[in-house]
C-alpha cells in the first residue's frame, strides 16, 4: 500500500512540474525564447542554430547565449550580442518577448542594429524586469521617437547596477538618469 499511496500522491506533482518546465528550463520561458529567436531572425535569418524549435523537451538552458539558475531553472542571464544576422538589416525590438523573464539578472542586446521598438508591443518597454541588474545595449542605431531613451524607464530598473548604452546614436542620454532619487548606477558606460 505504501507504493500505491507514493504513486498516487507523486506523480500529479511530476505531471504539474512537467508543464512548468521541460527538462531543465520552464516551457514557458523555451517559448519565449523561440518567439524571440522568430523575431531575431525575420524573415530569413540563421542565427541562434542551437535554439531547436521542434525538439520539445530540449534543455534551453543549455543553449548559446542563456544561462539558468542552478535551483529554479528560470532564465537569469540572456546574451544575444551579435546575434542578429546583419544581412537582414535593422530590428525593431518586441519588448513584450522579455516578460516571461521575471528571474533575468543580466540583459545583453549589443551589436544588433537595433533602430527602434514596435508600437503597441508591450508599451516597447522592458517593464516587468524587475530583477534586471546588468543591461547592455551598446552599438545599437536606436535614434528618433522610439529610440533608446523611450524604451528605457531607469525607475523600473530599480535593481539596476550596470548599464552599457556606449557606441549609440542617442541624441542625448540624460534624462535617463533624473528619473528617480533612489536610483544608484554603480557602474555605466556611453
Amino acid at each position: 500500500m505504501g507504493i500505491k499511496l507514493w504513486v498516487t500522491l507523486v506523480m500529479p506533482v511530476l505531471s504539474l512540474l512537467n508543464g512548468w518546465y521541460c527538462l531543465g528550463c520552464w516551457e514557458e520561458e523555451r517559448t519565449a525564447l523561440l518567439h524571440l529567436k522568430a523575431n531575431i531572425n525575420f524573415p530569413d535569418g540563421r542565427s541562434l542554430t542551437s535554439w531547436v524549435v521542434n525538439e520539445i523537451g530540449t534543455d534551453c538552458c543549455q543553449w548559446q547565449g542563456v544561462e539558468c539558475s542552478n535551483t529554479t531553472k528560470q532564465v537569469i542571464h540572456l546574451n544575444l550580442d551579435f546575434a542578429m544576422d546583419q544581412k537582414l538589416g535593422d530590428w525593431y525590438f518586441n519588448a513584450s518577448l522579455f516578460l516571461p523573464f521575471q528571474e533575468l539578472r543580466n540583459l545583453s542586446l549589443s551589436g544588433n542594429q537595433l533602430v527602434g521598438w514596435i508600437e503597441n508591443e508591450g508599451n516597447g518597454r522592458l517593464f516587468g524586469l524587475t530583477k534586471l541588474e546588468v543591461l547592455h545595449i551598446w552599438g545599437t542605431d536606436w535614434f528618433g521617437d522610439n529610440d533608446i531613451l523611450s524604451m528605457l524607464n531607469l525607475k523600473d530598473f530599480t535593481n539596476l547596477k550596470e548599464l552599457d548604452l556606449s557606441q549609440n546614436k542617442a541624441r542625448s542620454l540624460g534624462t535617463i538618469f533624473g528619473v528617480s532619487s533612489h536610483f544608484v548606477l554603480h557602474h555605466y558606460s556611453f
